[in-house]
């Protein structure tokens, strides 16, 4: 700013202009990369969730054929929010509930016996996190596919059961979880 001062007036003015024109095509330059930007954190998502839903896809595959076998053993993962588990199924149908304006909810804490809900809460859940989320992902699909634009999709988890093991030395017990999956699509019909 200071050689400014000393410049002629025409001068001046004219490197102000510059400046300004100069800052308009930066701002211009910044706006369209911010743009590409966006595009790319969208395509990576979408790549993503593609990438997942074939993994879910083959995955279930393989287990039907190895529960066919008799062969299928489960990868046990400590969880403490189901929540979490299930999040990368809801990155997947995202826009799909968005483009039919869905209503659509997970009930945030698990319901049932308070008491179990208090240990999960403290030492977790061991649960297949990958098989679990085939199963859900299928019902999933299918409360998106029937339910009509603007309906309701609503997940409720519970604990329904719980047997001590007799045997077990740290005292552990088995819980049985409950996935509800609502919907207000059309249903199936009763035979």
């Amino acid at each position: 700013m200071l050689a400014r001062k000393y410049l002629p007036e025409d001068a001046q003015q004219e490197s102000e202009s510059e400046d300004s024109e100069n800052a308009m095509k930066f701002d211009k330059n910044i706006r369209v990369k911010q743009r590409d930007l966006n595009g790319v954190f969208k395509m990576s998502r979408i790549v993503q969730s593609s990438s997942k839903m074939m993994q879910l896809l083959n995955q279930g595959i393989l287990n039907s054929t190895l529960v066919k076998q008799g062969k299928l053993i489960p990868q046990w993962s400590q969880v403490f929010c189901l929540k979490e588990a299930l999040a990368p199924l809801f990155d997947i149908f995202k826009s799909q509930i968005k483009k039919k304006s869905l209503d659509f909810q997970v009930k945030k804490k698990l319901s049932g016996d308070q008491g179990i809900i208090k240990i999960i809460e403290r030492k977790g859940l061991l649960l297949d996190v990958d098989l679990y989320q085939q199963i859900v992902y299928h019902i999933f699909a299918n409360a998106i596919k029937f339910t009509t634009n603007g309906g309701k999709i609503a997940i409720n988890m519970s604990v329904i059961r719980c047997v001590n093991l007799v045997s077990s030395p740290s005292n552990d017990c088995k819980v049985t979880l409950l996935t509800e999956i609502e919907d207000n699509g059309v249903g199936m019909t009763k035979t």
